[in-house]
């Protein structure tokens, strides 16, 4: 979706108001097809200006110009050709890349070196798929991580053998599960770390947890029998990039306590 594109190139930018206008827009594009400028701001619950001025932000001339490429992408994804998944696919990797360059990732590795254990929760079938490469990862770099049951009822069973310093992972693909989330807060509260990996989009989990990092799903059609179907590159590649970011994170912890130690042994 060029829509995606825009936003994606120009993310740094935008301000929290301007990032909530940018998950609307992706998440119900045929209804900002349907709405005036004064609909979509009350739908954002901003300003007009602010509408115009998000548009701005990510290299358009206004408000028409979003229908129109919000129109463009529509007609195309319904004549998707085969090709476009190649697109697609560059365009979700670039993004999840993109978030260790903008976001604080320091913080996130700083927990997982404090803590004594690492869980991770998953819900749905590829998310579980991921949370057990997620596991293997973390021992690779010499971490305890432990796969939890995707119940959420099982999740609160759990929570009571964590201790405060611990972190709890969470992969989810729209973040909207109310027990979930309240299972995080609980989490939260017993001193528990969080970090959520959710899709592109505004929603109560990563609003919910301490960290959230997020990912750009693939809607692809395919044949036998004719169906969209949904690819999940950017959860993939988001997971490689934390853990490898992470083992950087680890090396340089060493070559400094290391360098401390020569000091020191300078000095005396």
């Amino acid at each position: 979706m060029r829509i995606e594109k825009y936003v994606n190139q120009h993310y740094d930018e935008l301000n929290q108001t301007e990032k909530e206008i940018a998950s609307f827009v992706m998440m119900h594009p045929k209804e900002t097809i349907a709405m005036s400028i004064t609909e979509l701001a009350q739908a954002c619950l901003v300003s007009r200006s602010a509408i115009f001025r998000f548009t701005k932000k990510i290299g358009l001339s206004g408000f028409n110009r979003l229908k129109y490429i919000l129109e463009d992408d529509q007609m195309n994804k319904e004549s998707q050709r085969d090709e476009d998944y190649l697109e697609d696919a560059i365009n979700a990797i670039g993004a999840a890349a993109r978030q260790f360059k903008n976001k604080d990732v320091e913080r996130i590795y700083a927990s997982f070196d404090k803590a004594k254990n690492i869980y991770i929760c998953s819900t749905g079938w590829v998310q579980e798929i991921v949370s057990n490469q997620l596991q293997r990862d973390f021992f690779i770099v010499g971490k305890n991580a432990y796969v939890l049951p995707g119940a959420v009822d099982e999740l609160g069973v759990v929570l009571e053998k964590m201790n405060a310093g611990d972190v709890l992972i969470i992969i989810s693909f729209n973040g909207e599960n109310e027990r979930l989330v309240e299972q995080v807060r609980q989490a939260q509260i017993r001193g528990i770390v969080t970090l959520s990996f959710t899709s592109v989009s505004q929603n109560k989990l990563a609003e919910t947890a301490q960290y959230s990092l997020y990912y750009n799903v693939i809607d692809k059609q395919v044949p036998s029998p004719n169906r969209n179907e949904s690819f999940f590159t950017g959860l993939y590649v988001l997971n490689d990039l934390l853990t490898m970011g992470y083992a950087d994170y680890r090396k340089h912890q060493e070559l400094e306590e290391q360098d401390g130690k020569g000091k020191k042994e300078e000095q005396s």
